[in-house]
């Protein structure tokens, strides 16, 4: 082998490997860029988990505490509960009458196409089919006026059920409500156990519990189905809301425990308590002058 020829393959090899390293090189350097970006993707993985984490736990303790004020929301009212029950009725009603005239429209188009498609030759029978036709317009007409008038009833009640839902919201000046089912000293979850029940609260404005310690309460207990316990006869009790005036038949009429000392709250027993059925009772407590708040016990 010539002295050119070996330089030329000496210098392929000094060239080849000058490449190689260099490529090696900058494998290596990517390799590096690469992790140090993937730590760092970690990194910020692990923070916006834990603030996820930190996110959910702040929305369960606003989800908690807007269930416990729920709770708390006037849901009952039997005047505006009855009426919406009748409205739903009657538009239950005049959906199946508009169902009933829809059909009725297709039927009459349908009479009015084999109608029209015929080909009489009596002038008398062409007369009749156009007046029969023209009949058929005017009923279609006037059906589906009807129904234009029906869907705009069914606006008006479901306004009207939008208003009953806003209405039926009151704000009472209690809140943390607790209700207890006790059998002698001891507490119980059986309706047939169930001897008294003691309900406490905790008054929104701290200032108010020394007067709301001394005030008379308006209890009314009913069950699932709206049904008032322990109707009181000739004891109407008529409360101050909002100077309106309004008129309860309570359940009971209680005045507040001794033991409403205890971390600012109020509370009364209702003593007098027998042969419940099992479900789930509501109460509301008024006083004199304020819708205090409800709340709600399930009996086994």
């Amino acid at each position: 082998m010539s002295y050119i020829k070996r330089s030329k393959l000496f210098t392929g090899l000094v060239t080849g490997f000058v490449v190689l390293t260099i490529a090696s090189s900058v494998g290596l350097f990517l390799m590096f860029v690469n992790g140090e970006h993937l730590r760092q993707n970690l990194n910020k993985e692990k923070l916006e988990h834990e603030k996820t984490i930190n996110e959910k736990l702040m929305v369960d303790k606003d989800l908690t505490y807007l269930q416990r004020e729920l709770n708390k929301l006037d849901a009952t009212n039997h005047k505006l509960s009855t009426y919406l029950y009748d409205a739903e009725v009657e538009v239950s009603d005049k959906d199946k009458t508009i169902a009933n005239l829809a059909a009725d429209n297709a039927d009459l188009e349908l009479i009015k196409e084999n109608l029209g498609g015929m080909q009489l030759d009596n002038a008398a029978l062409e007369a009749q089919v156009k007046g029969l036709a023209k009949s058929i317009d005017e009923l279609i007409n006037r059906n589906n006026t009807i129904i234009r008038r029906m869907n705009e009833l069914a606006d008006e009640q479901d306004q009207l059920r939008m208003n009953y839902e806003k209405n039926l919201v009151q704000k009472g000046v209690g809140r943390a409500f607790r209700v207890e089912a006790h059998r002698g000293n001891k507490l119980t979850t059986k309706a047939r156990r169930t001897k008294a029940l003691e309900v406490s609260f905790e008054p929104i404005d701290r200032d108010d519990f020394m007067r709301l310690k001394q005030e008379v309460f308006y209890i009314i207990l009913s069950d699932e189905t709206g049904s008032v316990y322990n109707l009181l006869q000739n004891n109407k009790a008529t409360v101050q809301l909002h100077d309106k005036t309004i008129e309860l038949m309570p359940s009971f009429i209680l005045e507040a425990s001794e033991s409403a000392d205890k971390i600012n709250r109020i509370s009364f027993v209702i003593d007098d308590i027998s042969k419940l059925a099992a479900g789930i009772y509501h109460l509301e407590v008024y006083t004199s002058t304020a819708f205090v708040g409800n709340t709600q016990i399930r009996l086994n």
